[in-house]
């Protein structure tokens, strides 16, 4: 074949489309001040609770204790911090159930020795759910103080604890 130019056709395979890695959950980060957490008590079965859980923001994580006659849970920032605003937070922990009724009329105080304590919130108005189920609550002037504390002669609980 004079003249003639011979053509072979291949047949590309399609790129194949690359599988999208999930981007996965990330863990909240915890907000606020960093401290220590303690707890006058543990109540049964509940989990205990921490930094992280009373300051990640989620309403099915918290601290619930016994009901002694003195309870509280504790945030120790090791040496004296400036706090202008306390928040503190209602929803449902497991192995309790629902926390508003174990936080509202509860105080929140401050010290800078643990045995002189001074009121800075009285706790109101804290939902299970909805607008109020995380209470910010604003001091009319910043506080210095190592300890803070809610404390309550009888059952607390709460799910979140920040200080800022």
């Amino acid at each position: 074949m004079v003249g003639s130019v011979r053509f072979q056709h291949q047949r590309q395979r399609p790129t194949p489309t690359p599988t999208p890695t999930p981007t996965p959950t990330p863990t909240p980060t915890p907000t606020g001040l960093t401290y220590q957490f303690s707890a006058s008590s543990l109540y049964g079965s509940v989990t205990a609770g921490s930094y992280s859980t009373l300051t990640d923001g989620n309403a099915t994580t918290g601290h619930g204790t016994n009901n002694g006659t003195t309870e509280w849970i504790e945030a120790d920032f090791g040496q004296p911090k400036l706090v202008s605003s306390v928040t503190v937070g209602g929803g449902s922990i497991p192995s309790w159930g629902g926390v508003a009724t174990y936080l509202n009329n509860r105080t929140i105080r401050y010290s800078n020795d643990r045995v002189n304590w001074t009121i800075a919130v009285n706790i109101t108005g804290v939902t299970d759910s909805g607008a109020t189920q995380f209470k910010k609550f604003t001091l009319d002037s910043p506080v210095s103080a190592r300890y803070w504390r809610i404390f309550s002669s009888g059952y607390l609980a709460t799910t979140e604890f920040k200080l800022e």
